[in-house]
């Protein structure tokens, strides 16, 4: 099965991702007038980060790998006219260089393999206007990921290394939640970047 089936299925079995996170939703709240109009939403799912930032005023495109995702975020926004979606992968994002303002990936680019998470990136940079805003939270996977979630450690050093290749890093800071019932803790970096002129 490959990633893109994976989440489609779990996209069909349940309803997956349905509020904003909520240090996306602490950070647009604090920064707004900063932001800009235009944003991307990497990795969308069914569409809480898309939706949250629709109604903050911005004219935001979705895209997620998984139709299923899609259509749902479809439906679950359909009441806003600034809003579309694309199924769309994000080591190939069809829109023009230096089109958003402001672009997020809440929990997308952990599950790119490598090297392909390194095209993502080059392709967020290429698509986010000068002096325009990538926040991401990527996990550390400093525990054992399960079987089935073959994801790699991203240590801090690591992480300004590969944001830094193709942003200026205004902050990484840590985050942790627990996952499975409370089974486990998960930590995530939260990354704030600027792309260059």
């Amino acid at each position: 099965m490959t990633a893109i089936e994976k989440w489609d299925t779990i996209h069909k079995a349940r309803d997956w991702g349905l509020y904003p996170d909520n240090h996306l939703v602490r950070f647009v709240m604090r920064n707004r007038d900063m932001l800009g109009k235009v944003a991307l939403d990497v990795g969308c799912g069914v569409g809480a980060q898309s939706i949250f930032l629709a109604q903050q005023g911005f004219d935001v495109v979705g895209i997620d790998a998984s139709p299923t995702a899609i259509g749902k975020a479809r439906m679950w926004g359909s009441s806003f006219a600034s809003l579309t979606y694309e199924v769309g992968n994000a080591t190939n994002i069809i829109e023009d260089d230096n089109t958003f303002d402001f672009v997020t990936d809440v929990c997308c680019l952990q599950h790119i393999p490598a090297p392909d998470h390194i095209k993502a990136l080059e392709e967020i940079a290429r698509v986010l206007k000068p002096f325009g805003v990538f926040f991401s939270i990527t996990a550390k996977w400093d525990h054992a990921p399960s079987d089935d979630t073959p994801l790699r450690t991203l240590r801090q050093g690591d992480a300004r290394a590969l944001y830094g290749r193709f942003f200026r890093i205004q902050y990484l800071d840590e985050a942790s939640f627990t996952d499975g019932g409370g089974r486990r803790t998960i930590s995530h970096w939260i990354i704030c970047c600027v792309k260059g002129e």
